[in-house]
C-alpha cells in the first residue's frame, strides 16, 4: 500500500506525470469531450473528461499548484479546492503515473509529454525518479505495476473469447513496424498515393461497366481447383490490408500490439490492432490510418483488372482474375460504406472528431423524437447527426427492401403467395420483438454506467 499523496501548498509544484505516459487529442462524445491516456509500462488507456485531462496535462513540474489552478479557473470558470487535489492526485498514485517533482524535468520545448505534435508514443522514456512510496526503483511500485499489468492483460483476454466473436493473437509485430515504417515513406508520398488512387479508380470503372461479366466469371471456378487460389488471394489482401492499418499507424507514432485471427461471425479473418489511434492529435492522422487498409484493397485492384482485360476471355485463368476483382470490388465498397462498423465508419468518426458517432446519432434521434435534450448538443453535431440518421436509415431501408424482395420471391416459388406472406409477417413480428429487447438491455447498462 502507498503512502498517502500529499497536497501540496499553493506555491508549491504538484506532483507531474511520468514523462513516457501518453496524452491523446479530445474526442467529442455527446455534449462532452473525452481523452484517453496511455500507460506505456502497464498497457492500461484511461478515458478522462475534459477537467480531469486539463489538470493531468499541466502536471508537467513547472507550474506551482496556485498557476494550475488559475488556469483552470480561466478555463471552467471554477475553483480547485484541496479535495480536488487530493482526489486527482490519489487516482494517479493508484495507477503509478506519477514520479518525484524534481526529477527528469522534460526539457524547456515540452517535448517530454505532448499531446499536439501528432508524435504519440515517441516521448523520451528517461529514468523517471519514484515518488516516495509509488516509486519506479521501489518493491512496492514494483508490486502495483505488475497488478496493473495482470489487470490489463486479463481485460484483454476477456474480451477476445465469445461464440460470435474471437481474437487469436499470433504475433506482436510492433518491431518490425518500428523498423519498416521509416523505410516505408515512398509509400505515403503523394508521388505514389494520387497515381495509385488513379489506377485504382479505373479498375472501378472497369469493375463496376463489366458487373454482371464478373459476377458469371466468379461462378466459373466454383468446385475447380483455381478456387483455392482465389481464396488464398483475398486472404493475402486482407492480410495486407490488416498490416497496412498496423504500418500507418505505427508510422505517426502509435503502436500495433497484436497481429491474429479474429473470428466474427460467420467470417474468419485477420486483424491488427491498432488502440493508439485515439491518441493521435491530428485528425488527419487518424483518418489516414483507417483508410489505408482500404487504400491496399484499392490498389490490389489494379492487376486484377489488368489481368481481366488482358487475359483472353472464356478460360479459368479469366474467370479467376474476374472473381477477384469482382469480389475485391464488393470489399472496397462495404468497407467505404459508413454504415456498417468498417473503415469508412472510423474514417467518418475521426475526421468529426467524434468517439462513437453512431451510438452518439441513436440518443440525438431519441432526443428529436422525444423532444428533449436536443439543445445538449453543439449546432455542427445536430447537421452530423442528423444527415448521418437519414443516411443509415436510407441504406437501411434499401437493403432491407432488396432482403425481403428477395426472401419473398423464394418462398413463393415453394409456397403460396399467401402462405409466404404469412411467413414474412411472422419473421417482421419476431425481429421487432428482438430489437425491442436489444433496445431495452442497452437502456438498463445505459442507466448502470453512472453507478458504476
Amino acid at each position: 500500500m502507498t503512502a498517502a499523496v500529499q497536497v501540496p501548498e499553493p506555491h508549491e509544484l504538484p506532483p507531474r506525470v511520468r514523462s513516457d505516459v501518453v496524452l491523446g487529442a479530445g474526442l467529442r462524445r455527446g455534449d462532452s469531450t473525452v481523452h484517453f491516456v496511455k500507460d506505456p509500462r502497464t498497457g492500461w488507456f484511461y478515458q478522462l473528461g475534459a477537467r480531469e485531462f486539463f489538470l493531468l496535462s499541466r502536471l508537467d513540474g513547472r507550474q506551482s499548484r496556485a498557476q494550475v489552478e488559475a488556469a483552470y479557473a480561466d478555463r471552467f470558470g471554477r475553483r480547485l479546492s484541496a479535495a480536488h487535489w487530493s482526489a486527482l492526485l490519489e487516482m494517479l498514485d493508484r495507477r503509478r503515473l506519477l514520479v518525484d517533482e524534481h526529477a527528469d524535468l522534460p526539457p524547456a520545448d515540452g517535448s517530454g509529454v505532448a499531446a499536439g505534435d501528432g508524435t504519440a508514443g515517441r516521448h523520451p522514456g528517461g529514468a523517471d525518479t519514484a515518488r516516495p512510496g509509488a516509486g519506479a526503483g521501489s518493491a512496492g511500485d514494483d508490486a502495483g505495476l505488475a497488478a496493473l499489468r495482470l489487470r490489463a492483460d486479463r481485460q484483454r483476454r476477456a474480451g477476445r473469447r465469445k461464440l460470435w466473436y474471437a481474437r487469436f493473437p499470433l504475433v506482436n509485430p510492433d518491431r518490425f513496424l518500428a523498423w519498416l515504417a521509416p523505410r516505408a515513406g515512398v509509400l505515403y508520398s503523394p508521388w505514389f498515393v494520387v497515381p495509385a488512387l488513379l489506377a485504382a479508380a479505373a479498375a472501378l470503372v472497369v469493375a463496376v461497366g463489366d458487373a454482371g461479366q464478373l459476377y458469371a466469371a466468379s461462378r466459373m471456378n466454383i468446385g475447380h481447383p483455381l478456387a483455392v487460389v482465389s481464396f488464398v488471394t483475398t486472404w493475402l489482401v486482407i492480410a495486407a490490408h490488416e498490416v497496412a492499418h498496423g504500418l500507418t499507424c505505427r508510422r505517426f507514432g502509435g503502436a500495433a500490439t497484436e497481429l491474429g485471427v479474429l473470428w466474427r461471425f460467420p467470417l474468419l479473418t485477420p486483424y491488427c490492432k491498432t488502440d493508439d489511434v485515439v491518441l493521435f492529435a491530428r485528425r488527419r492522422h487518424r483518418v489516414y490510418t483507417a483508410f489505408a487498409g482500404v487504400f491496399v484493397n484499392l490498389v490490389a485492384l489494379v492487376p486484377f483488372a489488368l489481368g481481366w482485360l488482358l487475359i483472353p476471355a472464356g478460360g479459368h485463368a479469366h474467370a479467376l482474375a474476374g472473381s477477384l476483382l469482382f469480389y475485391g470490388t464488393l470489399t472496397v465498397l462495404l468497407n467505404l460504406l459508413p454504415v456498417l462498423r468498417l473503415d469508412g465508419y472510423f474514417m467518418l468518426n475521426h475526421a468529426t472528431g467524434m468517439l462513437d458517432l453512431r451510438r452518439d446519432t441513436w440518443r440525438f434521434w431519441g432526443a428529436v423524437l422525444t423532444r428533449r435534450g436536443v439543445g445538449a448538443f453543439r449546432p455542427a453535431d445536430r447537421v452530423t447527426h442528423a444527415l448521418y440518421g437519414f443516411a443509415v436509415a436510407a441504406v437501411g431501408a434499401t437493403l432491407l427492401a432488396a432482403m425481403v424482395s428477395l426472401w419473398y420471391l423464394n418462398l413463393s416459388r415453394w409456397l403460396n403467395g399467401p402462405a409466404a406472406v404469412a411467413i414474412l409477417a411472422a419473421e417482421a413480428v419476431a425481429v421487432v420483438l428482438l430489437v425491442r429487447q436489444l433496445f431495452r438491455r442497452r437502456a438498463r447498462r445505459a442507466a448502470a454506467e453512472p453507478a458504476r
